[in-house]
């Protein structure tokens, strides 16, 4: 049986949550601390930049970021926890 999926969430506000970096660490190249601090303070300085998650029972499973130019978008970011697969 599937858990059950939550809506998809705005996860911009929560940019100092553990959960949150976690998963964009899992995205990144090199995550070392600082570049990860770049990439929270790009997705929170810059309102073209959208980063969205989704929790299942209760908890941050997944992300994706996006930079939105005009009528496209630019797939930055996307991380899954493993117990989420």
């Amino acid at each position: 049986m599937m858990p059950e999926i939550g809506p998809l969430i705005d996860l911009k506000p929560r940019l100092d949550e553990a959960g949150v970096r976690e998963l964009l660490a899992m995205s990144i190249g090199s995550p070392a601390l600082e570049r990860i601090e770049q990439v929270c303070q790009r997705y929170g300085d810059d309102p073209t930049w959208m980063l969205m998650g989704k929790e299942i029972e209760g908890g941050l499973a997944s992300c994706v970021g996006v930079e939105i130019s005009g009528d496209e978008g630019i797939l930055h970011c996307i991380a899954v926890k493993p117990e989420a697969r």
